[in-house]
């Protein structure tokens, strides 16, 4: 299983690479909203795991995208945000199609594969 994850912090990414790839996943990374929507587009991930606030382009508007695309438009996303907004970050992100949340204060690494196994049920 495909899994790409979006996000602008290189430790985190590192952290979320290497317990995937211990549980078999095939990971890919990007940095920001605009190198996500290219990987997409290249690796054709089976679930995204996409950060809210990054530069260039942010995680929702990756999403508005990838919804409108009817080639993407069925991958899950699972926003990964920081506590701030959550509310307000997890009620647009259900406007916009997510199909789960994570908050990075309250995740622990074993959370993330679990998550992935409850949106790819969903589909």
């Amino acid at each position: 299983m495909k899994v790409l994850i979006v996000e602008d912090d290189p430790l985190l990414v590192e952290m979320v690479k290497a317990k995937l790839k211990k549980d078999g996943y095939e990971v890919f990374s990007a940095f920001n909203g605009e190198e996500g929507l290219c990987r997409v587009k290249e690796c054709f991930p089976d679930v995204i795991i996409l950060d809210i606030n990054m530069p260039i382009m942010n995680g929702f508007e990756l999403l508005k995208i990838l919804k409108k695309d009817n080639v993407f438009q069925k991958i899950p996303v699972i926003l990964f945000s920081s506590t701030g907004d959550k509310e307000d970050n997890l009620e647009m992100g259900k406007r916009l199609g997510a199909s789960g949340f994570l908050v990075k204060s309250q995740l622990s690494l074993n959370d993330i594969p679990a998550k992935i196994k409850e949106v790819i049920g969903q589909k």
